[in-house]
């Protein structure tokens, strides 16, 4: 099993001071002041979240969308990693099984025009 040290993550993932404080208020990133190991799953959490607060969410934006992955998958230590998160037009959305999930886990039923006509 591959295991990162704060410094490994933070080079790996070129974390400035300010985005390593977003992601340790998500508590994805352990405190400074008490550091620790990352597992390569944890890695890709982080990397996940990076990547969606460099696309514009705020850090709530990415906390609820965690939350609401956390209550998807309960079993999983890493749900960031398991499943993806898509955003759309400044929305987040969840992919699970196939299927589009508003961060609540209410499905999104997407029509195209000619399904319409």
């Amino acid at each position: 099993m591959w295991v990162f040290t704060d410094r490994e993550v933070s080079r790996l993932l070129a974390l400035t001071p300010r985005r390593a404080a977003q992601l340790r208020r998500l508590g994805l990133l352990r405190p400074a002041d008490r550091p620790g190991s990352y597992s390569f799953r944890e890695v890709v959490s982080l990397r996940v979240a990076r990547t969606l607060l460099e696309q514009g969410l705020t850090v709530r934006q990415v906390g609820t969308a965690l939350a609401a992955l956390r209550r998807l998958v309960p079993e999983s230590e890493a749900p960031l990693a398991e499943l993806r998160v898509v955003v759309r037009g400044g929305e987040v959305f969840i992919e699970k099984d196939a299927q589009i999930l508003e961060p609540s886990g209410q499905v999104v039923m997407e029509f195209s025009g000619k399904e319409l006509a």
